[in-house]
């Protein structure tokens, strides 16, 4: 493997990790000042997604692009339309189950329940995610230089990373509350005993 390869995925990938992490924090700060209460930060969730940031989603970003950029060089309309479909098809699809499946093993789910989690959630931002990243890779791949792709797919992530971590965050706080009408339920059939 070329030294060069090994130095961007490292870059790329320690990129992804704060940017997930970033967004993370400011889905929290926004979160808090909602409900107008002391902030503090949930460490552990931006742990986790520090980790999925930097070694899941950009090691598997930075390879996808690297093959998809040998198999198909140049910027003509037809290798863009071939880059944008397989970007969209292929690795949105890889992208968001891993990212799913990830955040929900780290929070100490088993394999079951993390795949149930990914699978609830994964259609749906799968086809908001093709929505917004096919006219964005559409410019990158046309308009853009490669060394203006960084700092581009760059905010693009973090716009998105937002959006994401605040549904990964939603799908917690409904199994708590699930969690807690089910004990309430319980201790209404436990009988009194005097």
């Amino acid at each position: 493997m070329p030294s060069h390869f090994i130095r961007g995925l490292i870059k790329k990938s320690l990129a992804f990790g704060g940017i997930l992490t970033g967004a993370d924090a400011t889905v929290q700060i926004i979160q808090r000042q909602a409900k107008l209460r002391q902030f503090e930060f949930n460490w552990e969730s931006l742990q986790r997604h520090g980790l999925v940031g930097s070694c899941v989603i950009g090691p598997l970003l930075y390879s996808w692009y690297y093959v998809l950029d040998k198999r198909l060089p140049g910027s003509s309309t037809r290798t863009v339309l071939l880059k944008v479909a397989c970007d969209l098809i292929i690795a949105n699809l890889a992208y968001y189950c891993a990212f799913y499946y990830s955040i929900n093993f780290l929070q100490h789910k088993n394999h079951e329940r993390s795949i149930e989690a990914a699978r609830n959630k994964v259609l749906k931002t799968y086809l908001i995610g093709m929505l917004y990243w096919g006219p964005l890779m559409t410019i990158n791949f046309k308009y853009l230089s490669p060394q203006s792709r960084v700092i581009f797919v760059a905010i693009a992530t973090y716009i998105e990373m937002n959006g994401l971590c605040i549904v990964s965050r939603s799908s917690g706080r409904k199994e708590k509350e699930k969690g807690l009408l089910v004990e309430k339920e319980k201790a209404l059939l436990v009988p009194v005993v005097p």
